[in-house]
């Protein structure tokens, strides 16, 4: 389990050092909160600034999935499909 904090801290360094990409897996996530949500938001954003690449596997649980579609950023964010 991963806080929000340290997601945002763990994501922000690998962008800053030699990632070229980050890939923020959602499987096994089976609570995001309005932290969480920022922290996503904020690690897009330090990717962004960074030129480093930053996508999302979709989460498994329904309540997920619905909290991106209220929020709006379903659309927003980069999705990209697990393998």
């Amino acid at each position: 389990m991963v806080g929000a904090k340290e997601l945002e801290t763990t994501i922000t360094r690998l962008c800053t050092g030699d990632a070229l990409e980050i890939e923020l897996d959602l499987r096994e996530v089976t609570f995001i909160d309005s932290q969480g949500l920022r922290a996503i938001l904020a690690a897009r954003e330090a990717c962004a600034s960074h030129q480093a690449e930053f996508f999302l596997i979709r989460g498994n649980h329904p309540a997920q999935q619905r909290l991106f579609e209220i929020t709006g950023l379903l659309d927003l964010l980069p999705w990209r499909e697990s393998d």
